[in-house]
């Protein structure tokens, strides 16, 4: 928090786990803490270490659990239950991992599908929009010659409808507009 002091730091670890050779190559483990340069004997108590692990290290100068972690990084199969612990873990993680891409899948393949029948309903609905248009604009011509023939010829409506032909179905629509 702000205003505390470094005493109340906890320890920091930084560990980079390397599958190559680092420094002289000779070690499996390599561990850094702050010191001055001018004086080497004078430490910064900061709490941070730095420890580089390379499995390609050649002294025997890490415990055999670590040498085991070591080995399977580098491809080496081991009976360490620490070992199969952590790729029993990882195992689960990668199942978990496949679950998740394969419901993202399963969601992105519904989305497409979504979107897909929206378009097709945009679609289908102005193919229904255009032949509604057509046909209110059919009954609103008929409407209008059935009109001036009642106007100009005095005629009742069911006679100028039959002057133009109006089918049965549209003589409904006509006769509610009238």
């Amino acid at each position: 928090m702000a205003g505390q002091g470094y005493e109340d730091l906890p320890d920091l670890y930084i560990i980079f786990i390397c599958p190559f050779e680092i420094f002289d190559g000779l070690r499996h483990i390599y561990t850094f803490r702050n010191f001055c340069r001018e004086d080497r004997n004078l430490a910064m108590d900061d709490g941070a270490t730095k420890v580089f692990l390379s499995t390609k290290g050649k002294l025997d100068d890490v415990p055999p659990d670590v040498k085991a972690f070591l080995d399977y990084v580098d491809g080496i199969a081991s009976e360490d239950s620490f070992v199969r612990e952590l790729e029993e873990e990882i195992s689960r993680v990668k199942q978990l991992e496949q679950e998740r891409v394969s419901y993202m899948t399963y969601e992105m393949k519904i989305a497409e599908e979504r979107n897909e029948g929206r378009k097709e309903g945009r679609i289908e609905g102005r193919k229904e929009g255009r032949k509604e248009g057509r046909k209110e604009g059919r009954i609103e011509a008929i409407l209008g010659g059935v009109r001036s023939l009642m106007k100009k010829r005095g005629w009742a409506a069911s006679d100028a409808m039959d002057m133009l032909d109006v089918t049965p179905e549209d003589r409904a629509a006509i006769a509610s507009m009238l």
